[in-house]
């Protein structure tokens, strides 16, 4: 689709000051595509861009007084102790504006601490320009008198936000979400997985715990903790070979306007392969000798031993341990797993299984103890794989010293391998066939990649009980205000357990029909985003250009 190229009006100086103040890891997102919006739309012009931010705005341009990553805090006890950080930055900020004189404000989202500046700044005559509005439709709606007073001009970015914003009073202008058209795949799966070592062929699971260091430690967790239960279940599952079915983890297209729901061919029903294992067990005149008949106790306990996770692999799959007693009495186990689809070949089956006599004297051979310890699954073989993008704002050793902490405690099979990627956010989640994901702006990014999510949100119990009371909204996930509905599951505070996570992912993962609808919700959404030509920034500095020369 072609975009309309949007001009900004010409100042009356060719220098143009301007602040811009993020404190968070999607606002230094925003910030900075703001930033190369202004300079592009407006090749004439000398901006001076100062203020808050991160990493993206400094590449972007922007000398960054107030580090973001030292004041993205959430959580009243939290922002109690950084009290005095925090006043820092706001000093820092309001001497810099007094003393630089920028043409105009622009602050992006990080409500609580925007909202003090807007105001002090605003008496002081500064052109106040919010770009992302506070979710004031959510809770503390009465904050919206405020807004009508600081601030010239709002710029948002959901679709219902407009119609609520000027039956408020409020100059509001809607741009589009600032990460349509951006947010997707800029590299093909081969070229992502070569680059951090995964392997395309396999399915992959993000998990996003958020942009602040308290979201990490609450969310990463319980993340790690679902992955390793959906881990060992769909390994449990696909070693269940006769008839017992695997959630639809099939790897996902590139393209998240044609992905569907992959269906994976169907083996024999579970209950007709149960009832031939049994007929084919009882064929069998003792097949507890066999097993008993190896040389030594001791090549049994090193196959043993080879086992990963054998609680989850070997005790939780009665089906599993059937199928490996019948395997080890026939010479060719492939052929009669392969064969369980009709009498005859339950026949060829039947043939094929030698006296037991055969079967004990053969076991003594090498050659077949290793046959055996072949067909035991390694943690190289294991299916799903699982990455973890990281915000700019996140430090990477605290996300490092979480997963050690996790690891520490389980046995080298029963490790995640998680792969952390760093500046890759979006072709990690368009190259994902899922994702767990922390409610905030990660949930947009992942629908308008196309990819199926679990949303959670986990904070400290006081913050909890402090803050629940103050919301006025059931659904909490930024992809189900904006589709009207809830099209993904939400999982919020004592739901958000490693338990429950899990079996969401695989109620979504194992229903064809609820994922392909999922995919579907999700395109709508991106739609709902999308205000026309042009970017969402490039909407936004033409809006910040009209307040410069027009106010």
């Amino acid at each position: 689709m072609e975009h309309t190229v949007l001009q900004s009006p010409n100042p009356k100086s060719s220098t143009v000051s301007l602040m811009i103040v993020a404190g968070e890891a999607s606002g230094d997102k925003h910030g900075a595509s703001l930033a190369q919006a202004l300079t592009r739309l407006n090749p004439g012009i000398a901006f001076e861009m100062f203020g808050s931010g991160g990493d993206e705005m400094r590449a972007a341009g922007v000398e960054t007084l107030v580090d973001a990553r030292e004041v993205g805090i959430i959580g009243v006890p939290e922002i109690a102790r950084a009290i005095g950080k925090l006043y820092r930055a706001y000093r820092t900020l309001l001497e810099a504006a007094r003393s630089r004189r920028p043409s105009a404000i622009v602050l992006i989202d990080w409500p609580d601490f925007n909202m003090r500046l807007a105001r002090k700044l605003h008496r002081e005559g500064f052109k106040i320009i919010y770009y992302i509005s506070p979710q004031v439709w959510a809770w503390r709606r009465y904050r919206v008198r405020a807004l009508r007073r600081d601030v010239d001009r709002m710029l948002v970015i959901l679709p219902f936000e407009e119609e609520f914003y000027r039956d408020a009073g409020v100059e509001v202008e809607y741009v589009g979400h600032p990460l349509a058209g951006i947010a997707g795949a800029t590299s093909t799966r081969e070229e992502f997985c070569a680059h951090f070592g995964l392997d395309p062929t396999r399915p992959i699971l993000s998990l996003l715990p958020g942009s602040r260091e308290k979201e990490i430690h609450y969310h990463l967790p319980v993340m790690l903790e679902a992955a390793k239960r959906v881990r060992s279940a769909e390994c449990g599952a696909r070693s269940a070979e006769c008839g017992v079915r695997s959630p639809d983890l099939g790897v996902r297209s590139s393209d998240p306007d044609v992905r569907s729901a992959d269906s994976e061919s169907s083996n024999a029903s579970a209950s007709d392969s149960q009832s031939q294992i049994s007929n084919l067990k009882s064929e069998i005149p003792n097949p507890q000798s066999a097993v008993q008949a190896c040389d030594s106790q001791s090549q049994i306990s090193n196959l043993k031993s080879e086992i990963p996770n054998p609680q989850s692999a070997v005790q939780a799959f009665d089906s599993q341990s059937q199928i490996s007693n019948i395997k080890s009495e026939i010479p060719n186990p492939q052929s009669p797993v392969q064969a369980c689809d009709s009498q005859s070949q339950i026949s060829n089956i039947k043939s094929e299984i030698p006296n037991p006599q055969s079967a004990v004297q053969a076991c003594d051979s090498q050659s077949q103890i290793s046959n055996l310890k072949s067909e035991i699954p390694t943690p190289h073989s294991a299916h799903l794989q699982f990455v973890i993008p990281l915000a700019s704002t996140v430090s990477r050793a605290q996300v490092e010293s979480i997963i050690n902490k996790f690891e520490a405690t389980r046995s080298h099979h029963q490790l995640l391998g998680a792969r952390i990627i760093e500046r890759d956010t979006y072709n990690a989640l368009a190259h994902s066939d899922f994702a767990i994901v922390a409610s905030g702006t990660a949930t947009v990014e992942a629908a308008l990649c196309g990819t199926p999510m679990v949303i959670i949100y986990r904070g400290s119990e006081i913050n909890w009980r402090l803050i629940r009371p103050l919301i006025q909204l059931d659904t909490f996930g930024m992809v189900n205000l904006i589709a009207g509905s809830r099209i993904v599951p939400e999982l919020i505070q004592h739901d958000a357990t490693g338990e429950k996570i899990a079996a969401e992912v695989f109620a979504i993962l194992s229903d064809p029909g609820r994922l392909s609808r999922t995919k579907k919700d999700l395109a709508r959404v991106r739609g709902l985003l999308s205000a026309g030509g042009g970017s969402a920034a490039e909407r936004a500095a033409t809006a910040v250009m009209n307040v410069i020369v027009n106010e």
